[in-house]
């Protein structure tokens, strides 16, 4: 009787202790749901509050309103925030990004994007001390990112501390090898040092990868000034500002992605453009597009640049056309969009629809320069010079700074130019390519065509001057320097011709024609070694190339090496069987008579300079 009276105290003790375990439980729950709920509520009061965004684009509101009530739903979530804070700050509300991002900062205080964007916002406020704080951190958290040291490095440079600019700068490089900012940091604290030169050349190695990053050429014009390098400081002056580069940078990137502004979009695509990334132009073009199909501005921005140089081709210029098309059909008075649509409808041979275009352009705006120098293109092409002529001419005499004056000045001097040759126009001919070179001293196709047409009129020292003229204003540009130097090849003025040539084929090593003109300028001037140095460099550039064979035979001709020469031989009339030159040559080698085709042209004649 004890025992089962025992039994069932203690049956009843653990009964007990279980509901006392399970109610302190549910204590426990309902406490920490409770406070997870009061947290909660509290973190969603510290969600910025959407701002008026009655100017805002359409689709802007949208989404920051879905992006706002998601973060509502799940204020606990450090992702939820972190994307609230993107939105807003690619959609240009800052304030509201940084209050976005602080809360995100605390949920996931090891997640180094919060930090970074935050930097980015300070320095967009012009607040650098706080913003150094948030890259210092976002290095502390991630020291793989180098955009993070370039920028931090940055920031320590305006603060004058070099010692850490250089040490961020440094570390930049060490993660990524051509970073621009990191070497233009690098190139000022050399500047800083007095190592002009040192600075100089590291600018111009980054400039040939980057060639549109501004900074490297407003300080390379610094640097050369210090250099005493005039030309060299004329070259970059002025490049920075129109550069628009900007540096590559993830975080950046998946920013932009996210907006849902078309205009905001279009910006970045132009910029993306620009520093040479195409496909992500493209795609942030594209995307303005889908947000705003009914507006002429998306549609008219992917059409341009579809149509721009190094991307466009037949299937992007259909494609360009279909959006200018509709471009049109929003905003009929747009004048600059028909007369891209009629540009591209002359390029894919609809002239008359191109004509018709231009002419309504013309009778809405008589002084549209671009759309009078398009319909004097045509008339030039149906070989009516009298009306080109006179469509040339009153584009030519719009004011440059109205609305619709010439885009390229330069270029419509030189096709006035062309048609004034056409004309026997001498005079006027001569004084539209000195505009064209006057508008653009870089103008490489004017410098040419000018020079020629010189020397049509047998005014060789006058070519002469042309060609070292376009050299002065633009002294890296090899195909001058080559123009000049088969120039001088022709008038057998051989030593004279050795310099352009040398500089052809430092600014274009792998340049076949340059090479072997170089070559053959120093055998006709004596120089034979160095002329065999340089024909058998052109031969390995090209082994097909027979001429660089040719002039590398006759070399080896003037050294005694007649087994060379006729191997040499051998290789042209196995490339070029009927280049005569050089089978007289080989027969004249073998000693066995000359066939009857050994009175065409000499080798002089045939084969000067690399073609």
């Amino acid at each position: 009787m004890a025992e089962e009276r025992k039994q069932l105290n203690n049956q009843a003790a653990v009964r007990l202790w279980l509901v006392l375990t399970l109610a302190i439980l549910i204590v426990v729950v309902v406490l920490v749901v409770g406070i997870r709920y009061l947290s909660s509520g509290a973190l969603r009061d510290e969600i910025p509050r959407v701002p008026e965004l009655g100017r805002a684009e359409l689709t802007v509101k949208q989404q920051i309103i879905e992006t706002d009530a998601f973060a509502r739903q799940h204020p606990r979530s450090a992702e939820a925030l972190g994307k609230l804070g993107m939105v807003y700050q690619s959609d240009g509300f800052l304030e509201e990004a940084g209050v976005a991002y602080h809360l995100a900062q605390r949920l996931a205080p090891r997640d180094y994007r919060w930090p970074y964007y935050l930097s980015l916002l300070e320095i967009a406020n012009g607040r650098n001390e706080a913003a150094l704080a948030f890259l210092e951190k976002t290095t502390d958290l991630n020291p793989d990112y180098p955009h993070a040291w370039a920028r931090l490095g940055e920031l320590y440079y305006r603060n004058n501390n070099k010692e850490k600019a250089e040490e961020c700068f440094r570390k930049t490089l060490k993660l990524e090898s051509d970073h621009p900012q990191a070497i233009l940091g690098m190139a000022r604290l050399a500047g800083d040092a007095g190592n002009w030169q040192q600075a100089a050349d590291m600018l111009e190695a980054a400039l040939k990868k980057n060639p549109h990053f501004g900074p490297a050429h407003d300080y390379l014009a610094i640097c050369y000034g210090k250099l005493g390098k005039d030309k060299e400081k004329r070259r970059h002056e002025g490049l920075g500002a129109d550069a628009g580069f900007q540096m590559p940078d993830p975080l950046v990137h998946d920013l932009y992605d996210l907006s849902a502004s078309p205009s905001i979009l279009i910006t970045q695509a132009q910029i993306a453009k620009t520093s040479g990334d195409l496909t992500r132009a493209e795609k942030l073009f594209r995307r303005a597009v889908e947000l705003a199909p009914d507006s002429m501005d998306t549609h008219f921005a992917l059409a341009k640049f579809l149509m721009s140089p190094g991307v466009v081709n037949r299937t992007r210029m259909l494609d360009a056309r279909q959006h200018l098309e509709r471009a049109v059909e929003l905003d009929p008075s747009y004048l600059n969009a028909r007369h891209a649509f009629a540009s591209v409808e002359d390029s894919l041979g609809h002239t008359l629809r191109a004509r018709e275009e231009w002419q309504h352009i013309i009778d809405a705006e008589p002084d549209h320069a671009q759309a009078l120098m398009s319909l004097g293109q045509i008339y030039y092409r149906r070989g009516d010079y009298r009306k080109a002529y006179d469509y040339y001419q009153r584009a030519l005499a719009v004011p440059p700074d109205t609305a619709f004056s010439l885009g390229q000045p330069e270029m419509a001097y030189h096709h006035f130019a062309v048609l004034c040759i056409s004309m026997n126009r001498v005079d006027e001919a001569l004084a539209a390519f000195n505009k064209a070179e006057e508008e653009n001293p870089r103008y490489t196709q004017a410098y040419m065509d000018h020079a020629h047409f010189l020397k049509d009129l047998r005014r060789n020292n006058d070519a002469i001057a042309v060609y070292r003229k376009g050299i002065e204003a633009d002294s890296d540009n090899s195909e001058l320097n080559l123009a000049l130097g088969n120039f001088l090849i022709k008038l057998r003025m051989y030593e004279q011709a050795r310099n352009p040539l040398a500089n052809a084929v430092r600014l274009a090593p792998d340049d076949v024609r340059a090479v072997t003109a170089l070559g053959y300028a120093e055998l006709k001037s004596g120089a034979v070694t160095s002329a065999v140095t340089h024909l058998k460099q052109a031969t390995e550039i090209d082994p097909d190339y027979y001429l660089a064979h040719f002039h590398l035979a006759n070399a080896y001709l003037a050294l005694g090496k007649t087994d060379l020469a006729a191997a040499s031989f051998e290789v042209v009339l196995q490339l070029q069987p009927g280049f005569v030159p050089a089978r007289q040559a080989l027969q004249k080698l073998h000693k066995s008579p000359p066939d009857d085709k050994s009175q065409q042209d000499s080798a002089e004649s045939s084969a000067t300079g690399g073609g």
